[in-house]
């Protein structure tokens, strides 16, 4: 009885540490604090050692690792061989790409350990689920405390994260796993977590209410593909059940809804109505020079008079360059997080540009670093496990591919408008690939041995 005891209550130190890593992953400041709750998970998953590599083996999960291995064998030859600072290339593979690695181990790790601890996959996915939803319950609800006290709403504000992109980021983590849970239970009638439907509900509305008053319009548009997703599942799995008329009905609604939820962010955001004359000036890269110094040019003014809104003029001007830096450079300048500030201070150096920049796109970012070679493995890493996932939604396994596909999609879609491909974001992003990966992986033995 002591050994239970003992036992189970191990468990719940790895899943509290577990819990609490994903609720500050996306506070700001906190890199101290996040570092020490990873090195306390790897010292509680120790014991098990090379048992975890052993069974992720024997369920044929090895697949990302394979990715992953494959990604770091070109990163280490490329800032090697072929990048111009091979120091600060090898510096940020033992930084940003091992510790990457560790989080994906981690959730793997977790996953396994917490049930031979004798924790259920529907109660770890539920402590992950219930970590990001706090942090979502939290801003949501300062959020509110913040318009009643200062009569208006506090539209880009988060005290939580010190971020709107940070709060976003979670806002959309924590949606795709309950709109993932959402189809599951529509269409095979499984359910993953252990909730009643109505508190799916109830987050459905904290995220769509964060969406709109955090303003960040990529998190906006994440939330709206993510929503239209998830009726096409729906309205696609229960096709037969529905009927032609009410799919017909039902996609009329859906359509509906999604416009009025982008319609309300329209309005509440500003910047929308100056985005296509700003855009075209951030185009105009050797016309407005301020992109690249903002210390040495001047801000560019629209017809109107107005100074150009950073968001809508950068994004467009870096994404730009970006693009042209990796058409010129196919093998990369190395990889690190700041690849394209190292890359535009060799391309412009009479401008003296920001090292520490980067494009505001994660996919230009990476490419940047690590070239068309690096690009193609990252996809294929990505692609495993969006392969997967559709492979266990066709078999009806249960949520976790569901949960799988929509956070690898939503991960890469994010990339193109987000340059987040690094920190937080990436070691975030990687422990949530491993962890359902695995999930998957399981649901998807069990619906094949109940089949047999």
């Amino acid at each position: 009885m002591t050994a239970i005891f003992e036992k189970k209550w191990w468990g719940v130190l790895l899943l509290s540490l577990m819990a609490t890593l994903l609720f500050v992953w996306s506070i700001g400041d906190t890199i101290a604090l996040r570092n020490l709750l990873l090195a306390s998970i790897l010292l509680l998953l120790l014991p098990w050692g090379l048992a975890i590599p052993r069974r992720i083996g024997a369920l044929g999960a090895q697949g990302p690792w394979l990715g992953f291995l494959a990604v770091t064998v070109w990163l280490l030859f490329q800032a090697v061989f072929i990048s111009p600072e091979t120091s600060w290339a090898l510096a940020n593979i033992s930084g940003q790409w091992v510790k990457a690695g560790i989080c994906l181990f981690i959730g793997f790790g977790a996953v396994l350990v917490g049930e031979q601890l004798g924790f259920s996959a529907r109660i770890i996915a539920l402590v992950v689920v219930g970590a990001l939803g706090l942090e979502c319950l939290a801003h949501g609800v300062d959020s509110l405390w913040l318009w009643y006290s200062q009569g208006t709403p506090p539209f880009s504000i988060s005290r939580l994260t010190g971020s709107k992109e940070r709060i976003s980021y979670v806002n959309n983590l924590f949606f795709s796993i309950l709109a993932a849970e959402f189809v599951a239970r529509v269409c095979f009638a499984k359910r993953f977590l252990p909730i009643a439907q109505k508190w799916l509900y109830a987050g459905a509305a904290i995220v769509y209410f964060n969406s709109w008053i955090i303003g960040a319009r990529n998190g906006e548009i994440g939330a709206l593909v993510l929503t239209f997703s998830v009726a096409v599942f729906v309205l696609y799995g229960r096709r037969v059940q529905i009927g032609g008329r009410n799919l017909f009905l039902g996609g009329i609604g859906v359509l509906l809804f999604v416009l009025f939820l982008g319609y309300a962010g329209y309005r509440s955001d500003g910047r929308w109505g100056t985005l296509l004359e700003q855009a075209s000036m951030g185009w105009q890269t050797d016309t407005y020079r301020y992109w690249i110094n903002a210390k040495k040019y001047p801000i560019p003014v629209d017809k109107e008079g107005r100074e150009v809104n950073q968001s809508n003029y950068l994004r467009i001007a870096w994404i730009k360059e970006g693009a042209k830096i990796v058409a010129d450079t196919p093998w990369g300048v190395g990889y690190g997080r700041t690849a394209f500030g190292h890359a535009l201070v060799q391309r412009y150096p009479q401008d003296a540009p920001n090292l520490g920049a980067h494009s505001h796109s994660g996919i230009i970012d990476w490419t940047i670093g690590t070239g068309w070679v690096g690009l193609a493995l990252w996809l294929a890493f990505l692609g495993i496990g969006v392969y997967t996932g559709i492979r266990g939604f066709a078999m009806q396994a249960g949520p976790a591919p569901v949960i799988l596909f929509f956070l690898i999609s939503g991960y890469f879609f994010r990339s193109l408008v987000d340059s987040n491909i690094r920190d937080h974001m990436l070691e975030q992003f990687m422990f949530l690939y491993g962890a359902f990966y695995l999930l998957t992986i399981q649901q998807m033995r069990e619906t094949t041995e109940k089949k047999n």
